[in-house]
């Protein structure tokens, strides 16, 4: 999975979660025309809440673990941009996974000098307020539990 990384100052690299969040829909897609369903209204919710959390959970990890500088490489999501139903199920996530994702409602502007650096020192400050030490293996399987994702473990092999 090659998703664009931008470099920071700080040395920290940052990926739009967009990008993440385009996959994930995709594969949600996919697997509903599989089963013969057209879109997602189809199916009951909480099928669909499932079906996203695994997709989102899966395609998060797989990027992750492709990525060269994975401590200071952060995960942008920025609220109004992204499905809310992952912008929630990502919220709780990042607190038992050691995956940056630092979640906004401002807009990260390339272009613009000024919201770059402050956006870069937010991030900066974010990223060195996360204590790898605190995430476990047993908090995930934990997680994956609550969430009903016990295949997920096993599946993907963290």
């Amino acid at each position: 999975m090659n998703l664009p990384i931008q470099e920071l100052k700080y040395n920290l690299y940052l990926v739009e979660f967009v990008e993440l969040e385009n996959i994930v829909l995709s594969d949600l897609k996919n697997e509903l025309l599989k089963f013969g369903f057209l879109t997602y209204e189809d199916l009951p919710r909480k099928d669909y809440l499932k079906l996203l959390q695994y997709f989102t959970l899966h395609n998060l990890c797989k990027a992750h673990r492709a990525l060269p500088h994975k401590k200071n490489t952060i995960f942008y999501l920025n609220k109004k941009q992204c499905n809310q139903d992952i912008v929630k199920f990502i919220e709780e996530a990042r607190k038992y996974f050691p995956i940056p994702v630092y979640v906004t409602t401002e807009s990260y502007l390339k272009n613009d000098p000024g919201v770059y650096s402050e956006i870069s020192l937010k991030v900066k400050e974010y990223r060195y307020s996360i204590d790898f030490s605190k995430f476990s293996f047993s908090k995930i399987k934990k997680f994956c539990k609550t969430y009903e994702l016990d295949n997920f473990i096993t599946d993907f092999k963290l």
